[in-house]
């Protein structure tokens, strides 16, 4: 019951630190396409850094395993391509834990969990009848 516990409580978290993390960066990359605004699209930073921050905000919550498995090779990216501190500490490394959060608490995580509570039942009777 704890395990399944802890893996809900860990899927919830990442999946509420998916939200956070793509609202603030969506904000962000808002704020500074309205603040360089010049009467046109600059299209270059939406599709370099806003279509994927939806795309992979999309999977994370369509399918939070392949989501997760997306997010922790664009954290590598993300952390090669913008080589600075802060980049990595706002951007790479939120992502590489949500991803690694997404990916941890799978499908195949939850049916371990529910296997080895299938089994403590049949471990404890045999206990108490040696």
């Amino acid at each position: 019951m704890t395990t399944r516990l802890v893996t809900n409580a860990v899927r919830i978290l990442a999946t509420v630190m998916l939200l956070v993390w793509a609202a603030f960066w969506l904000w962000f990359c808002g704020a500074v396409l309205v603040s360089e605004w010049d009467g046109t699209v600059p299209w270059e930073p939406v599709l370099k850094i806003v279509l994927p921050i939806v795309v992979l905000t999309g999977f994370g919550l369509a399918a939070p395993r392949i989501g997760g498995m997306l997010f922790i090779p664009a954290s590598i990216f993300t952390a090669w391509y913008f080589d600075n501190g802060w980049t990595l500490l706002l951007a790479a490394l939120p992502m590489f834990v949500i991803g690694a959060a997404l990916v941890l608490t799978g499908p195949w995580v939850r049916s371990l969990v529910r296997r080895s509570e299938q089994q403590r039942p049949a471990q404890a009777g045999r206990e108490m009848g040696d």
